[in-house]
Parts: structure tokens; C-alpha cells; sequence
């Protein structure tokens, strides 16, 4: 099966009123990386920071990256930045895409530059989930530089919307200078979670709203939250073997 026309036209309309520009969410714990952290070995992108963090009550899930770019397929891949959402169900602020090349940082972030993309990645799979691809290209990018970008998506469901769930995993074969996964859930909500390995447990935090979010905690209770983190720094993960079956979980 395959979209029409008019409910293209009618689905990237959809997505153009879902993307904005904006500060991050006020309940992101701010992270910093090592501009300097070298991998043991060298790869095509050198991931110095891994960042997501979501919040059960918000619908919220805020991510930040920051890449090195180590070679020249490397750039040329990671100079085409993009990202991929359900405009169906999903709402996008962008909060930065900046390349840094020494002390030099450069903000590249532009609405008008955004192109917008439908691309069924499941297509020959027979699925049409109606994804759209953000896609923005970026001057002047060389070896060496590092690519960090944040964004914010919120999500409203239409299968359980009362429910929340994330998975958070570490790519393969790299060395990863830092991680910080979390999700902040209301005390009242049970919340289930699993690590593979087994012994890779979350830091469990109680985390309370600022003086003027705690006068809210009658209209906004989930301001006073309990957070799960997993985080870790030097992070090398496994390099599968060829033949490796894809039910195979060897990420972290």
C-alpha cells in the first residue's frame, strides 16, 4: 500500500505545525562532556556524551548527543543531521544543532533550512507507520569537528496513553565517554524496569521542583518525581562477532 499524494501533502502540513525551536525542558538535568576524551581505538564517530532522559507524566523524552567525527565518511554521514517522528502522535522542539571545531562553536539550527521527509523506513516490510524525516544539512564540517544537538519530543499515544515505556541502549563496538539515561515517574506510579546485565541497576533518586514549582504541586503533582539513572564514563561495548543472530542482545 502506498500513500496518496494529498495525504503526503496532508501529513507533512502535520509535521510542519508539530516542529519548533525552544529551550530545553525545565526537569533535564544538565550534563557535560570531555571535548578531549580519545578512544583506546579509533572508529569512524567517537560518541564523547549519550543523553536521554524522559518523564513518565509529561510524555516528555529530551535527548542530547555530541559526536566527533573522525573520518571522512564520517562527516559526510553526519553532515546530513536528521531525525525521524510520528506527527500523529509526536510534537518536536528543537533545542540546538552545533558543530564545534576547537573553541569555535557554530549553531546551525534553522526552521527554514529543515527539510521535511516522508520516508516509510518499514515499507518493504509491508508497514506504513506515517513517519516523517526532519532533514538538515550542515556548511562546513570537518574531521575532527563535534557535532552535539538536543531536542525534545513529546508524545501523546493512542495505543494506552496512560501507560509509558522506553528502552535506552548503548551502540555497539565503541567507547563512549559518557552516558546518562533516566526517566522521572510521579510516586505513584509503579514503575517496572530491567538491565541487561543483570548488575547494571539505576541510581534511584527523589527529585523536588524548584520554590516556584513546589507552590504548583497541587495543579502539577508529578513536579515532586522519583528518578531511575543509569550512567557510566570510559564505556567500551562489544564488538559482535560475524554471524551473530539480531535476537541476540549484546548491547548494554
Amino acid at each position: 500500500m502506498e500513500a496518496t499524494p494529498s495525504e503526503n501533502r496532508d501529513l507533512l502540513t502535520l509535521a510542519r505545525g508539530h516542529v519548533r525551536t525552544g529551550p530545553m525542558p525545565d526537569w533535564v538535568t544538565i550534563n557535560n562532556y570531555k571535548p578531549e576524551f580519545t578512544a583506546k581505538v579509533r572508529r569512524a564517530v567517537t560518541p564523547l556524551m549519550l543523553v536521554k532522559q524522559a518523564h513518565a507524566e509529561l510524555r516528555e523524552l529530551y535527548v542530547h548527543h555530541a559526536l566527533r567525527l573522525e573520518t571522512i565518511p564520517a562527516v559526510q554521514q553526519h553532515s546530513q543531521w536528521r531525525m525521524e517522528f510520528a506527527p500523529k502522535t509526536d510534537s518536536v522542539i528543537l533545542h540546538s544543532i552545533k558543530t564545534r571545531r576547537g573553541g569555535v562553536e557554530r549553531e546551525h539550527l534553522s526552521l527554514e533550512k529543515i527539510q521535511f521527509l516522508r520516508r516509510e523506513v518499514g515499507l518493504e516490510g509491508f508497514i506504513i507507520d506515517g513517519g516523517i524525516t526532519l532533514l538538515l544539512l550542515l556548511e562546513d564540517v570537518a574531521v575532527g569537528d563535534i557535532l552535539e544537538y538536543s531536542y525534545t519530543i513529546k508524545s501523546q499515544p493512542q495505543l494506552l496513553p496512560e501507560h509509558c515505556g522506553i528502552l535506552f541502549d548503548l551502540p555497539l563496538a565503541a567507547e563512549i565517554g559518557k552516558h546518562y539515561f533516566s526517566i522521572r515517574h510521579a510516586p505513584s506510579r509503579e514503575m517496572k524496569w530491567k538491565s541487561s546485565p543483570q548488575s547494571l541497576a539505576p541510581v534511584v533518586n527523589q527529585c523536588a521542583g524548584n520554590q516556584e514549582n513546589r507552590r504548583a504541586e497541587d495543579t502539577a503533582p508529578h513536579l515532586n518525581a522519583i528518578e531511575l539513572v543509569w550512567q557510566g564514563e570510559n564505556v567500551i561495548t562489544l564488538e559482535p562477532e560475524e554471524g551473530t543472530p539480531l535476537s541476540e542482545i549484546l548491547y548494554r
